[in-house]
């Protein structure tokens, strides 16, 4: 799994995130952008430094994030990165107001039917 992580991150061009605020009139979508090799410091990719569990993996080196890989989701990687995270970078905010979401499904769903 830990030889997958480095190889994905040499192939990647850019990680795009989305972090999702929401209050009571709207949802705030965030997109950010961080560069590959941030996810796959040399720390990480040490075997070393993973401790398993009964649920997953988890990165116990300081890496300024957490890490976890689960086991029972196919062993999915789930990462918790801080928006103070050194390398992200904000490139913009997308505002949706609750009574709009959802709103084009309708025709998402009747353009399938035909």
């Amino acid at each position: 799994m830990l030889k997958f992580l480095c190889e994905n991150a040499e192939e990647i061009d850019i990680y795009l995130i989305c972090a999702r605020e929401e209050d009571r009139k709207a949802v705030r979508y965030c997109i950010l952008k961080l560069a590959p090799e941030s996810l796959a410091p040399q720390e990480m990719l040490n075997p070393i430094n993973w401790e398993e569990d009964s649920q997953a993996w988890k990165l116990r080196a300081n890496v300024g994030f957490e890490a976890k890989i689960v086991k029972k989701m196919s062993n999915q990687l789930w990462y918790s990165i801080p928006l103070d995270f050194p390398g992200l970078e904000e490139l913009t905010t997308v505002e949706i107001s609750k009574s709009e979401i959802g709103s084009m499904m309708r025709e998402i769903l009747k353009s399938l039917d035909r």
